[in-house]
């Protein structure tokens, strides 16, 4: 009985992701020059790969359709990031229930292309 006990102690120090309220899409984007962007996943608990794009200079899309239902997203927080040339800052929006969408400006508030790598958390509340 006391290895079971000792057990179940241990066990629930852990929360697993089936317990979470949320679903999440994590990982880290990378893109240049005119090409879509790629992503390397993390955790991706919803369970459809999105579909990225690169729809304007500085404009990136997330697909997933039906996922993104009003009030029940928490995006990531606004961004800077140094790619070498330039600060980039960056920002996510919800679009539709199908797309999110990441925008990124210069510091000059001009569209500005990603260039380098962002890590990023998505939350889908159920």
């Amino acid at each position: 009985m006391f290895l079971i006990q000792n057990l179940m102690k241990k066990i629930s120090k852990y929360v697993f992701v089936n317990d979470r309220p949320y679903l999440s899409l994590s990982g880290t984007l990378t893109q240049a020059g005119t090409a879509a962007p790629t992503m390397a996943v993390q955790e991706n608990s919803i369970g459809v790969i999105p579909t990225l794009a690169r729809s304007a200079t500085g404009v990136y899309t997330l697909t997933i359709a039906g996922q993104f239902a009003s009030g029940k997203v928490l995006l990531p927080s606004p961004f800077v990031i140094d790619n070498a040339t330039a600060l980039v800052y960056g920002s996510w929006a919800r679009t539709s229930a199908d797309v999110l969408t990441l925008s990124t400006l210069s510091a000059h508030a001009t569209a500005a292309d990603l260039v380098a790598s962002v890590d990023f958390e998505v939350k889908v509340y159920q």
